[in-house]
């Protein structure tokens, strides 16, 4: 929207209403419930319930964008948050136990492996994430063209 790059690659639906933006849906991302073995909500054996979500400090990457609307994606309403400025603070944060949030799994799961973060369950389902190719109709070199048309024939993500 700032004309700043010409093709974003994950960015986060909703798709943009600005004219002159164009996207393709490349599905739907997951994601995990994250939180430190250290971390008192650790140690439940059961689902944690909204009001414990709640009642929870969630750890949550600042949204970077300057001239879009913000954008909240967790479906709950937390007391508590740690604004932290990338998704590795976001992680390293979650590692020491100073908070719970969602992370993409691919994230999550060398962490989970290594024993630094589990995974928990609860009454609501982390929500997934429509992701986006996302360019400037203004932008049309060849190489953007082929490049375009080479993500709309892959199959990146699960589609909905």
């Amino acid at each position: 929207t700032s004309n700043r790059v010409d093709l974003i690659v994950g960015a986060v639906a909703p798709k943009p209403t600005e004219l002159g933006l164009q996207t393709l849906c490349l599905g739907k991302a997951k994601n995990v419930l994250a939180i430190s073995p250290k971390h008192n909500l650790a140690k439940r054996r059961r689902s944690l319930t909204n009001s414990e979500l709640e009642s929870a400090r969630w750890i949550v990457v600042k949204d970077s964008s300057s001239t879009s609307p913000k954008r909240n994606l967790v479906t709950i309403n937390p007391k508590r948050t740690l604004l932290v400025d990338s998704l590795e603070s976001k992680v390293a944060a979650q590692i020491q136990g100073l908070g719970i949030g969602f992370l993409p799994p691919q994230v999550a799961l060398p962490h989970i492996q290594a024993g630094q973060l589990i995974a928990i369950e609860a009454d609501s389902e982390p929500p997934d994430i429509d992701m986006l190719l996302a360019w400037r109709t203004d932008s049309r070199g060849e190489g953007l063209i082929r490049l375009i048309e080479k993500f709309n024939d892959a199959k990146l993500l699960p589609q909905s």
